[in-house]
């Protein structure tokens, strides 16, 4: 069965031409003005920007209008759209998708090296898996990208990788997956950190590594998605329930307030410590008046 690596734009990006002809790629959090660009160059960026293609597509559509003295350039700019996090790769085996890559942040993810054929890896403990729309998204806290699952084929390797797996293991166990297929699926996942190495105790590298070995997963997970720059969730006050869900009727809680007689007498029959109240006669400004300090 045919694989092949399908490119194209992530969904957010907007594309711009000014009168000067200058292409600008733009998302809620980056922008990038192609410069000096061709003919060719140009029909490649409005082919990522729909439907998208395969590299090998795009260098032939650029053949078409400009010279072999452009593929550097050509090159570069996918090198460049890749490292400002606009890109997504999308796996196809027998022309369905099977997997996409989709990165969060601008960052130049790794590229994976070609594994020997008795390598083994598993699934990295630290990724998880969960619905979204109409796809199973494969995340990890260590991830700058998430994986989105197509049918049921994805999610039958990641579910088989929960034990040390080769590439060749892998495919016979989902046998519509070629051993091609299943190297491709393994290379996305260490592009976004989703696996790791086994030696031959049976151990991860993750589990051996002084670093990795120590962190449990809900607090690495909780480290990752409470700062900025390391997802693409939204973060403050983004008022996304506005026009889903009703206001509610009472504006302002109640909260009731302390009796603090109360408190004392029960701290006394309990033989709790009490704190004195203190007064002090420090004036404190208060809008140009003073007041006593509790």
């Amino acid at each position: 069965m045919a694989t092949a690596l399908h490119l194209a734009f992530i969904p957010e990006v907007t594309l711009a031409q000014s009168a000067e002809g200058l292409l600008t790629l733009q998302t809620r959090t980056t922008r990038l003005i192609v410069r000096h660009s061709t003919p060719g160059l140009q029909a490649m960026i409005q082919v990522l920007a729909g439907s998208g293609a395969t590299q090998d597509a795009l260098q032939a559509l650029v053949l078409q209008t400009d010279d072999a003295e452009v593929l550097p350039r050509f090159y570069y700019y996918l090198n460049r759209f890749q490292a400002k996090g606009i890109l997504r790769t999308t796996l196809l085996a027998a022309g369905q998708p099977l997997a996409t890559l989709c990165p969060l942040v601008e960052a130049r993810l790794p590229q994976p090296q070609r594994l020997t054929a008795t390598a083994r890896v598993v699934l990295s403990r630290f990724a998880y898996c969960r619905r979204v729309g109409q796809h199973w998204q494969l995340e990890s806290p260590l991830a700058p990208a998430r994986i989105l699952l197509h049918g049921g084929r994805g999610a039958a390797l990641v579910a088989a990788l929960a034990q040390p797996q080769d590439r060749h293991s892998l495919a016979q166990a989902v046998p519509e997956i070629s051993v091609d297929g299943s190297e491709m699926f393994l290379a996305l996942l260490a592009q976004g950190g989703m696996r790791s190495t086994v030696d031959a105790t049976g151990q991860s590298s993750e589990e051996t590594q002084d670093t990795l070995g120590q962190w449990e997963f809900h607090d690495l997970l909780f480290h990752s998605r409470s700062r900025v720059g390391r997802h693409d969730n939204p973060w403050g006050g983004t008022y996304r329930f506005l026009d889903h869900f009703p206001p509610s009727r009472q504006s302002n809680l109640r909260c009731p307030a302390p009796y603090c007689r109360s408190i004392r007498q029960t701290s006394r029959r309990s033989k709790l410590p009490t704190v004195p109240s203190q007064t002090s006669s420090k004036p404190v400004a208060r809008s140009g008046s003073t007041a006593t300090r509790r």
